[in-house]
């Protein structure tokens, strides 16, 4: 309903926890995250930020310094337009505590950069070595994230491995729905 009130239906389901439940938003895609839950969100991130850069630079072995991160919903489609033709994409889907999908997705040189610096090297050619070191960055970097959410919930919160791969814009694994809350450091 675009009223922002739960039909009789979207509250069974709620209370089935089914992994189906569409709600109508009204058309705003903005309007499905509340302003108190994007607050949280960001606090929770900022409150990180540290513990992720200290990561990163213990395995870069370089300073490395985040930018406060900045967060849109928007829909996939749109997301899909703004990627580079190649990119590297890297899933880290939630796998104990929560469910949900969790992906990364970089612009080539900024994978090669990554991969270099882990790999104690100037240049490189992303190959599975390559990758796998961007995975290991990445996951390393979502764990003080996946801690923090776990410490708010009460609950433990894991991550499955890294899934990586090169890809082109038209193969990226976008996360499923309608909507995607998109995170850029």
């Amino acid at each position: 309903m675009s009223d922002g009130s739960l039909s009789q239906d979207e509250i069974d389901a709620l209370l089935q926890e089914t992994d189906n439940l569409e709600i109508d938003a009204g058309g705003s895609l903005e309007a499905l995250l509340a302003d108190a839950e994007r607050a949280r969100i960001l606090k929770l991130l900022d409150g990180v930020a540290g513990a992720q850069a200290s990561n990163l630079s213990i395995l870069t072995r370089k300073s490395v310094s985040l930018e406060k991160p900045t967060l849109q919903v928007i829909g996939a489609d749109e997301v899909a337009a703004t990627l580079p033709e190649q990119l590297v994409d890297v899933r880290l889907d939630f796998s104990d505590g929560l469910r949900g999908e969790h992906s990364y997705i970089l612009e080539l040189s900024v994978a090669q950069t990554v991969a270099a610096l882990m790999m104690g090297q100037t240049v490189v050619e992303l190959d599975d070595a390559a990758l796998s070191a961007v995975a290991e960055a990445l996951s390393q970097m979502s764990g003080p994230v996946v801690s923090e959410i776990g410490n708010q919930i009460s609950r433990t919160v894991k991550t499955a491995p890294p899934d990586f791969r090169k890809a082109g814009r038209d193969q990226v694994r976008l996360p499923q729905g309608e909507a995607v809350v998109r995170l850029e450091y």
